[in-house]
């Protein structure tokens, strides 16, 4: 067996022993439910009416069938046993990281260098966030079809038949099936025709001609995208552009400063207050000064050019110049970007040490410390995520003003019955993040348990004053009520939450037990009930 082969297979099966751990993780009560556990579209398994509805499903505000149909099949082979689901996305990284060995082997010609781009990529932490995360499967699949396509264009420039670029066009829509992320790989074929596929003289016009099919999927995926983050309400960002604007110039900075120095990580980074002016216009400077050092020198080291560019280009969609969600940054979000600094890192180094024995040698003793170092602390990051308490608290502890985690900390103690520990979470989350409904609705519950009514119903009606649709704190405020003795106002909140949600058992059974204690007839109920699920005016007998 010849060393290139050994490496190809060594690499995903090291892979996979080292992210191994993430298999002990359970769900984590962050997006999981969402995505698997309280979602019907995949609690079903995979069936014909599930892969339509996979198809067709905007769920989440995002359109991943690929994604949705991962997770029904591990709930097919697996059921809600969490130790299966994780296992598939460390096999999935461990797939990719033999994908990225070959694809850049064939792509440079220059083995040794690319099997330590995939060592320094495989295992390092930051790529923990997407194996040992459930909800995240999206980023390992949208890896898996990118490298694929990637190595397909490659396959496709060396014998341009069109049955190979078809394969190229599928497998571009299967990465963009997966996570809209993938929009941004028309630019990265570019990037790889400028080096190191040498095929720049065909002059830029015609290699952005003859990439029109891809450019037409990325279009069509990105206005999708952004149609159904808009209509669900996930673009209504309350800050301003320069805010975001800001914030996307310095995450490029901190992002390469992640993966230069891998400390203080955590599941969620919400949003910074405005940064300094001065401290955006450093990083702008910063950036701005890289770049066009790479372009200088881009004759002698191409690969840094492309490198760098990558890097710029794959973050694109997710840096937050259009920002989907709260968080200011994610590690998740490195999983392909990464791959270009490592390559301009890799080959610059190896460039700079030369050919020479004792120079291999030094490089060589450096490169083997550098990954031992990433291996210890890649399994220490899988510590923190075996539970998602100690994630929370680890998370907590390296990030400030973290108003989410508190929240599902808070979720956490309050399950387990410590509803004072519960009750000061809800409330840090509420004193960083005011108008967080869902933290003062679970406050009041916190506040019932700890035999507090009526602040309990303070916290409801603060739940209802920010969010009026809110059913679950309707239902909860009106059973409070009730036992004060205010039974007009509380079916009015019980009638109020069915409407909102019809589904509702605790609501119907709340709202027909208090008009019956109320005397209002059987079949006066009836009507009642009716009315209340049809009509935008909640009924409230006299």
């Amino acid at each position: 067996m010849s060393w290139r082969r050994a490496v190809g297979i060594g690499l995903p099966l090291a892979a996979l022993l080292v992210f191994l751990p993430a298999t002990q993780a359970g769900w984590l009560s962050l997006d999981d439910d969402a995505y698997v556990l309280a979602n019907p579209l995949v609690r079903g398994g995979v069936g014909l009416a599930g892969l339509w509805s996979a198809v067709s499903s905007t769920h989440g505000s995002l359109w991943i069938p690929l994604a949705w149909i991962s997770h029904m099949l591990d709930v097919s082979l697996f059921g809600l046993d969490p130790a299966g689901h994780h296992l598939t996305s460390v096999l999935l990284h461990a797939v990719n990281t033999g994908l990225l060995f070959l694809v850049l082997t064939r792509l440079t010609g220059a083995p040794a260098r690319s099997a330590l781009v995939t060592v320094l990529f495989a295992f390092h932490p930051l790529r923990v966030e997407s194996v040992a995360w459930i909800a995240e499967r999206k980023d390992v699949l949208v890896a898996l079809f990118s490298l694929l396509a990637i190595g397909a264009y490659q396959r496709w420039t060396e014998r341009p038949t069109p049955r190979r670029y078809l394969l190229v066009c599928v497998l571009m829509a299967l990465a963009l099936a997966s996570k809209p992320m993938a929009v941004t790989l028309p630019v990265l074929l570019l990037l790889l025709d400028y080096w190191p596929l040498g095929r720049g003289a065909r002059g830029l016009g015609r290699l952005v001609a003859e990439k029109l099919p891809f450019w037409a999927l990325s279009a069509a995926a990105a206005m999708a995208a952004l149609v159904v983050a808009g209509d669900d309400g996930l673009l209504a960002d309350p800050h301003a552009f320069g805010v975001r604007a800001g914030n996307a110039l310095v995450s490029y900075v901190r992002y390469a400063a992640l993966m230069a120095w891998p400390a203080s990580l955590g599941v969620y980074y919400p949003f910074p207050p405005p940064w300094p002016p001065a401290t955006v216009a450093g990083a702008a400077l910063l950036l701005l000064a890289i770049g066009i050092a790479a372009v200088v020198a881009n004759r002698r080291t191409p690969y840094v050019a492309v490198g760098y560019a990558w890097y710029l280009v794959a973050l694109l969609p997710v840096i937050g110049f259009v920002q989907a969600g709260g968080q200011g940054m994610a590690d998740r979000f490195t999983y392909l970007p990464m791959i270009g600094v490592l390559v301009a890192c890799v080959w610059g180094a190896a460039d700079l040490l030369g050919s020479s024995r004792p120079a291999r040698l030094a490089g060589g003793l450096a490169a083997g410390i550098a990954v031992g170092v990433l291996v210890a602390l890649t399994q220490r990051q899988l510590g923190y995520w075996r539970s998602a308490e100690t994630l929370y608290e680890r998370t907590l502890a390296v990030t400030t003003g973290n108003w989410l985690i508190h929240h599902n900390l808070g979720e956490l103690q309050l399950r387990r019955g410590a509803a004072g520990d519960a009750a000061s979470h809800f409330e840090r989350a509420l004193a960083i993040e005011p108008r967080y409904a869902h933290a003062a609705f679970q406050l009041g519950i916190a506040q019932t348990a700890l035999g507090n009514p009526h602040d309990a119903i303070d916290s409801y009606r603060r739940a209802l004053a920010i969010d009026p649709r809110l059913a679950k704190a309707h239902n909860n405020l009106g059973a409070l009520l009730l036992r004060e003795g205010r039974r007009d106002d509380a079916i009015g909140h019980f009638a109020t939450a069915l409407r909102l949600d019809p589904s509702s058992r605790s609501a119907r059974r709340n709202f027909t037990r208090a008009l019956a204690a109320g005397g209002v007839p059987q079949e006066r109920i009836e009507e009642y009930v009716r009315v209340a699920t049809q009509s935008a005016t909640p009924p409230v007998p006299r």
